[in-house]
């Protein structure tokens, strides 16, 4: 279960034409651990614990390695060689279901000012 929470600050810098905020944008929680966006920072349990009581350790690794230049071309480009056959998806039907879920809860989050749970399928 995922539970999101989004708040109005300015763009995360995956489009080059809106500067970058240099705050959490937008947190997302789930029961393994939780991860801010645009920094990718994720808190989680090195110990497997899997219990939000216990201590969390904090690291940066999801945003090592991911300058991948304008986010936009680099979806389009993906998306063309799909479309020719040249490779498959990198995300299923049901990866695009839990992201459009994930993207209604946002939107549901800004409208109320509350988290918002998300059950994925």
């Amino acid at each position: 279960m995922l539970r999101m929470r989004a708040d109005r600050t300015a763009a995360t810098g995956e489009n080059p034409s809106f500067p970058r905020a240099g705050q959490t944008s937008l947190t997302i929680f789930g029961t393994e651990g939780t991860i801010s966006i645009p920094e990718l920072r994720r808190w989680h349990s090195a110990a497997g614990h899997g219990n939000w009581t216990q201590p969390l350790d904090a690291d940066d690794s999801l945003a090592e390695g991911n300058e991948f230049g304008d986010l936009f071309e680099v979806q389009l480009a993906h998306f063309a060689r799909v479309i020719a056959g040249a490779e498959t998806p990198r995300c299923s039907g049901a990866d695009g279901l839990a992201a459009l879920l994930a993207v209604e809860a946002a939107a549901e989050s800004l409208r109320t000012g509350r988290p918002i749970d998300v059950k994925l399928v």
